[in-house]
């Protein structure tokens, strides 16, 4: 090897040097090797995650064909793949340290994620936003962050909202993934959002010491009063989430003082609900139904016909836990009303399924299934997976009530899968539990333990409290009835030592 050759290499790659520091210097090489056209398109293509020739052909401001060429010579470099589509992407190793050279520009930054904003507008002339595939829209929100922050922002918030009432986590999970890219552009509060909307993303997952960790925080910083009063609510969801019901009632407390600060009804209302739900996991009728009927007030005074149609099916559900079945059904039926002439298909779906819940527990199974069959036919129109997992579990668990055990089993199995399929921890211990109730009917005792066993699991590992204790209880009673009472006497006490610390007054 030539000495020249030699002592410049030694030069450049010193020993001890990290990974990163050498692919930076091999990236610096292919820039200057690649003449300055050659740059300009390989830095301009690591703007966006992913491009073909018309997206070149706007970042360059070039005719297409001559960035076709381009495209062409981007595409010999073994850090460029193609998809399935056809379209090229960098290996994120080199698309991270060719972006950051192009960040180290703002202005060029900026600029390049004009173009790309703006050609993917181009491309949606015409077209309804419901209409535009979903990776279109999240790359045009990752360019618009970077040219104005404000009303892309409210765009991403709208967006995320509407994914996370379908339950699309993963769809979710890429916005703020593509917006955590951006974070150094984001100004005024909008990183303490982030942080937020970050946590929500993991309570919604079920993950709620990772949410805590996120968003515990965010609490010593100087919040607004508006995301402070979120950030309560969303925490409280989360302690009640895992039985700690003192501190779910507090922090629900907080944020409604804040909410009446602000004047913000709305965000009054569906506090009250989420406090009525706490006093309603803990058998607190009365002032579960006091804080649901304050809620159901203001919703009609603000003519919020959706949340009142959710409230009186929430007021359905306390009547239906004290067996005060005619009752329960004259709220159902309001809210069936309400949501039919909304054309609120999920609210009717879910209302039908509570009509069906009510019909199971007096032991009126045929208009139970009637029920059932049409919550689940709407469920999937819609694609709500997660609550066509709900209603197969019902579904499931009248089949066991009627001794019909492989076609519970079935249901259940099924509701099972679809959980684990969506992530959703909570309902898959939920299922596991009821699986474990299925062997349990039956008397097959090994069956229920271990199923028993995994729900117990998954729910420790979720922090949920109340269910920890339900599944104690349920496991306890086994090893009593297979005559392990050592077993059953040290599982019951773990049980009670949950509910003594659950039933203390918060």
């Amino acid at each position: 090897m030539n000495d020249d050759i030699l002592r410049d290499l030694q030069a450049r790659f010193k020993p001890g040097m990290s990974q990163e520091e050498v692919a930076a210097v091999l990236l610096d090489d292919t820039l200057v090797n690649a003449g300055p056209a050659g740059a300009a398109a390989l830095l301009a293509a690591a703007v966006p995650h992913w491009f073909d020739a018309p997206l070149l052909a706007a970042l360059l401001e070039a005719s297409e064909p001559e960035a076709a060429g381009r495209l062409a010579r981007l595409a010999e470099y073994s850090f460029v793949s193609q998809r399935a589509d056809g379209a090229y992407l960098y290996h994120e190793t080199t698309r991270s340290g060719l972006l950051a050279r192009v960040k180290a520009d703002p202005d060029r930054f900026r600029e390049l994620s004009r173009r790309a904003a703006n050609f993917f507008e181009r491309q949606w002339a015409g077209s309804a936003e419901k209409g535009v595939p979903f990776m279109e829209f999240a790359e045009w929100l990752y360019h618009s962050l970077a040219v104005d922050d404000a009303p892309a922002f409210d765009r991403l918030t709208a967006a995320y909202h509407d994914l996370e009432f379908r339950y699309d986590l993963a769809a979710c999970g890429w916005l703020l993934a593509l917006t955590q890219e951006q974070a150094d552009r984001l100004t005024a509060d909008r990183p303490l959002w982030l942080r937020y909307y970050q946590g929500r993303l993991l309570q919604y997952s079920q993950r709620w010491g990772a949410a805590l960790a996120t968003w515990e925080p965010l609490l010593h910083e100087a919040l607004t009063p508006r995301l402070k009063s979120w950030l309560a609510n969303h925490l409280g969801g989360v302690y009640a989430s895992q039985g700690r019901w003192a501190e779910a009632l507090a922090q629900y407390a907080a944020s409604l003082e804040l909410m009446r600060a602000l004047g913000d009804r709305q965000g009054e209302a569906a506090t009250l609900n989420n406090i009525g739900a706490v006093y309603r996991s803990q058998g607190r009728w009365a002032e579960a139904l006091a804080q649901y009927a304050a809620s159901l007030e203001l919703m009609r005074a603000l003519g919020d016909r959706q949340g009142e149609a959710a409230t009186l099916n929430n007021i359905g559900a306390v009547y239906r836990s004290q067996g005060r079945w005619a009752e329960a059904l004259a709220q159902y039926a309001a809210s069936l009303e309400l949501t039919r002439a909304l054309g609120d298909r999920s609210g009717e779906a879910n209302t039908l399924g509570n009509i069906g819940n009510v019909y199971r527990s007096q032991g009126r199974w045929a208009e139970a299934l009637a029920q059932y069959a049409a919550s689940l036919e709407l469920k999937r129109a819609l694609g709500d997976r997660q609550g066509e997992a709900y209603t197969l579990e019902s579904l499931g668990d009248l089949h066991s009530r009627r001794g019909e055990w492989e076609q519970a089993h079935l249901l259940l199995q099924q509701t099972l899968e679809i959980a684990r399929q969506l992530g959703d921890k909570e309902l898959e211990a939920y299922m596991l539990h009821d699986l474990g109730e299925w062997h349990k009917r039956q008397g097959q005792w090994d069956g229920a333990i271990s199923r028993y066993g995994e729900a117990l699991a998954l729910r420790r590992e979720l922090g949920a409290q109340a269910q920890v204790g339900e599944t104690l209880d349920a496991l306890g009673e086994v090893y009593r009835l297979r005559g392990m009472w050592a077993e059953a006497v040290q599982t019951h006490e773990e049980a009670l030592v949950i509910w003594r610390a659950l039933a203390r007054p918060g």
